[in-house]
């Protein structure tokens, strides 16, 4: 059985030009060039959702009168079992577990550590056996001598990066049907349409978010949950931020409670920042851009563990911009704002 929804989201705003409304969908565009000052944003949020939409099968549309508002909206089809039922015979709510993907095998392939870590916690807490590979080439090296039920690719590695090694894989014979997530923390629509376009089923962002990595396991590998809300790990009270500057939640959490997990993790970014950092100010010096980019990529996600979320968009703009060779000249005032932030976190992690 199939059903068709229609979702539309309507407001009284600004509204949009007719002139604007299909530009607004592309990477980095908004409506008029006085949004970004007055209201925020990156000129994203519409291009992702363009994307995910289209990726299910759907397209969105909008309705627009300047000064009186807009209205988007889409429509797309979903499957359901008219005979399910949210309750077993005897009333009772079907338990939640993930004893399901207990014993999966997992090749996870990430060249951050950090992220290693993270991920790994995870999928260790879920009984699923975990190996890891550091690049693509060690990836397929590894997958050639051993089978595995899923990968978990990220997609900017050095030596070789995801998108290649998961197009290799994807021509070996006992990869051709292998569920394979690839992950990402940018937020280009164009890297989630590649990362699927290469043979990847779907791409999550990073930070990985435990829940979301657990229900997509599950089902790409044709374990369905046991509940519509499964519980990605047991339930840890987490302190209220005693800091001025980081947020360790991130790090908490995906410690399930850990405090030796914690330590390591605080140790590992004491160094791993740092030497981002080093290397970020060495490739702008010498008018490395890409390879800036990469470095600025890396620390994102060092910078993101910590709680620094306010960094977030002049983190993604430094390395976007980097990458693709826009206002080159205003790459050093950015990164200095960034690195002005840091060292007021540096204070507080380091004391730790």
């Amino acid at each position: 059985e199939k059903v068709k929804l229609l979702f539309e989201i309507t407001d009284t705003g600004i509204g949009i030009d007719k002139k604007r409304q299909k530009e607004i969908f592309e990477d980095f565009v908004q409506a008029n060039s006085t949004i970004a000052h007055q209201y925020g944003g990156t000129g994203l949020g519409l291009a992702i959702t363009k994307k995910l939409i289209a990726l299910q099968g759907g397209q969105i549309n909008v309705e627009s009168t300047p000064g009186k508002g807009s209205r988007f909206y889409f429509e797309m089809e979903f499957g359901f079992d008219k005979n399910s039922k949210a309750k077993n015979k005897t009333g009772e709510k079907i338990k939640s577990n993930t004893d399901n993907i207990k014993n999966i095998r997992v090749l996870l392939v990430e060249d951050i550590i950090a992220n290693q870590k993270v991920a790994t916690s995870y999928l260790n807490y879920w009984q699923a056996e975990v190996e890891c590979a550091e690049n693509g080439a060690e990836a397929l090296n590894i997958f050639n001598k051993r089978d595995f039920d899923i990968l978990i690719v990220d997609l900017f590695m050095p030596v070789m990066n995801g998108f290649d090694a998961i197009q290799k894989i994807r021509q070996l014979p006992k990869g051709k049907t292998i569920p394979i997530i690839a992950l990402t923390a940018s937020v280009e629509t164009s890297i989630i349409e590649t990362a699927v376009n290469c043979g990847a089923n779907i791409c999550l962002g990073k930070p990985l978010e435990a829940k979301i990595l657990l229900e997509t396991i599950q089902k790409l590998t044709g374990n369905k949950p046991l509940s519509n809300t499964p519980q990605p790990a047991p339930k840890k009270k987490v302190a209220k931020n005693k800091y001025t500057h980081i947020d360790l939640t991130r790090i908490e959490e995906a410690s399930l409670g850990s405090k030796p997990f914690i330590k390591d993790m605080i140790n590992l970014l004491k160094l791993e920042i740092p030497a981002c950092i080093e290397a970020c100010v060495y490739e702008l010096q010498k008018k490395e851009y890409v390879r800036f980019s990469e470095q600025v990529h890396k620390l994102k996600n060092s910078l993101l563990m910590i709680g620094l979320d306010s960094l977030k968009e002049d983190l993604i703009l430094l390395e976007e911009n980097a990458k693709n060779g826009r206002q080159i000249n205003n790459l050093p005032e950015i990164f200095a704002r960034i690195t002005e932030k840091w060292n007021l976190a540096a204070d507080e992690l380091n004391q730790l």
